[in-house]
């Protein structure tokens, strides 16, 4: 009998955490000392980690030093032996001592649309880490149940799922998922187009941290930004307007949003007018960017209404708690024993 469940939303960057207790929000890094455990060695550490660079940090890395080796790359399982340890990772900091592998049952929120190949390398990392128990949900299903949408409604909704690397536009209703599309490209479209303006206009080279801060906070009236002389490659401090870093984050973003009008082209007649009612829902880490439901507004047309929850970075995460613990009348409670 299983002692411990828990619910994951893995992402490229971030992982949502469901549990009986709460959900949590975890930053996806890795100790070189839980990897070397799964396993790795020299021969497979290049298949493991971003580059061959990444790899060699991993053999010499000293004890308790952590850095990001990308297990999940794309919304997707990048490496078996590095998500296995990443997944042993979590279970030993919130499935409590007694929580182990083989006395977890974990449950992960996963794309409908995804290959079925490509969920049974989520399926193997798990096995291989020990796992006992392996159960996928529909993300959209959740993502949907945890931002408040009446999934049992007979009237359709859209939900816009923005990650970093990935999006996926799902139409539900009736209890489950009616259609649905992904696409490997996401919120870092508006990252690249910051760098992009810096580079153009300021001559200045700055980073990936710096730009997703930037992208974050999109609303302030300004940026003090350190980077590199595009020029002499020099250090240099740039003072930049909010509103054209906004315009170019924005106009990056574009692309998300065509994608989601292509989605909604697909659908009958009936689904589009139900739209009209229960609006555009977007969640998601990707989904706070300042502007970007007033864009998607702008787009479409129509008055369609689109709205950025505020739990868009956990509400899949919080629809999983609410499936697994919290609702169906207690009949979750009846299949599984918990700590």
């Amino acid at each position: 009998m299983f002692k411990t469940v828990i619910g994951i939303d893995p992402g490229s960057r971030n992982n949502g955490l469901a549990l009986k207790t709460g959900c949590f929000f975890e930053r996806t890094r890795l100790s070189p000392g839980a990897a070397r455990g799964t396993g790795a060695s020299n021969s497979n550490a290049a298949g493991m980690a971003k580059t061959k660079g990444a790899a060699n940090r991993l053999e010499t890395a000293k004890a308790g030093e952590v850095f990001e080796l990308d297990p999940i790359k794309n919304g997707e399982c990048a490496s078996l032996r590095l998500f296995g340890a990443f997944l042993l990772e979590l279970v030993q900091k919130y499935g409590g001592r007694r929580a182990g592998p083989r006395r977890t049952e974990l449950f992960l929120a996963l794309p409908g649309v995804m290959p079925l190949q490509r969920v049974r390398i989520f399926e193997k990392a798990a096995c291989s880490a020990g796992f006992a128990g392996f159960r996928v949900l529909e993300r959209a299903l959740m993502g949907a149940l945890g931002a408040g949408v009446d999934i049992g409604s007979e009237r359709v909704s859209v939900i816009v799922d923005i990650g970093a690397q990935s999006v996926t536009c799902a139409a539900v209703g009736f209890g489950g998922v009616l259609f649905e599309c992904r696409e490997r490209f996401g919120s870092e479209l508006a990252d690249r187009a910051i760098r992009g303006y810096f580079a153009s206009e300021h001559r200045v080279a700055i980073g990936a941290r710096v730009a997703e801060l930037i992208k974050r906070n999109l609303d302030r009236p300004g940026f003090a930004v350190d980077g590199r002389s595009t020029l002499d490659g020099l250090p240099r401090a740039v003072n930049a307007d909010a509103e054209p870093v906004r315009a170019a984050a924005l106009e990056g973003s574009k692309c998300i949003v065509r994608f989601a009008a292509d989605m909604m082209r697909l659908l009958p007649p009936e689904a589009s007018a139900d739209i009209l009612d229960t609006g555009v829902t977007l969640i998601g880490g990707g989904a706070k960017m300042h502007g970007l439901a007033e864009l998607f507004e702008a787009e479409l047309g129509g008055g369609v209404r689109v709205r950025a929850v505020e739990n868009a970075e956990t509400a899949v995460a919080e629809g999983m708690r609410r499936f697994l613990f919290l609702e169906n009348d207690g009949r979750s409670a009846g299949r599984f024993e918990y700590a």
